[in-house]
C-alpha cells in the first residue's frame, strides 16, 4: 500500500473501483505463449441457479462449446477460470456480485475481435444458449498487460 497507493490516487478512480476475490485455475496454456492482451468476462449466474449449479453448467459450456470453437483454438493462448470465492460477494466492501471471471489471453486486439465474433463463442458465453448466466449483469473488459510495469513491481518488492 505504501508503494502503490500514492500512484493509484494520481491516475485511478479509486473510489469508483471494485474487485472480486477469486481462486484461479489454469484451464489451458499454449507452450511459449506470451501475448499481452487479456479478455475478462465477469459472469453473474442466473438467479434461479445455485453457485454450484452455475459452475457445473459453466464447465459444461466451457468444455463442450467455448473450447471447441474454431476461433478459440486459433487465437486463445492462455485461459484461466477465476472462481469467485465469497457468496454473496457483497459480504466484502466494494465487491461486485459475480460468480466467475473467465480470463482469456491473446496476441493482439485483432485476435480478440475475431474470437468474440465467433458464433460458438457467443453461444457458450452470452448467447441465448447461455441460460445459466445473467446476461444483463455479465461484463466484458479487454486489457493490455505491460510487462515492463509488472517486472518493475516485482523488482521493487525485493528491496
Amino acid at each position: 500500500m505504501q508503494i502503490i497507493r500514492p500512484d493509484e490516487l494520481s491516475f485511478g478512480d479509486v473510489t469508483g473501483a471494485w474487485g472480486v476475490t477469486a481462486r484461479d485455475s489454469l484451464v489451458m496454456e499454449r507452450r511459449g505463449f506470451a501475448g499481452p492482451i487479456k479478455l475478462f468476462i465477469f459472469i453473474k449466474r442466473s438467479d434461479d441457479l445455485t453457485h454450484s449449479e452455475f459452475l457445473d453448467r459453466w464447465r459444461d459450456a466451457r468444455d463442450h462449446g467455448l473450447m471447441r470453437a474454431k476461433m478459440f483454438h486459433q487465437f486463445v493462448g492462455r485461459f484461466v477460470d477465476n472462481e469467485v470465492t465469497q457468496d454473496p460477494a457483497e459480504s466484502l466492501p466494494g465487491q461486485k456480485r459475480f460468480d466467475l471471471v473467465a480470463e482469456l489471453w491473446f496476441d493482439s486486439l485483432r485476435h480478440v475481435g475475431n474470437f468474440v465474433a465467433d458464433a460458438d463463442v457467443i453461444a457458450a458465453t452470452v448467447g441465448e444458449g447461455a441460460d445459466y448466466t445473467d446476461r444483463n449483469q455479465t461484463l466484458i473488459y479487454v486489457a493490455e498487460e505491460k510487462p515492463a510495469t509488472a517486472a518493475w513491481l516485482r523488482k521493487s518488492q525485493l528491496h
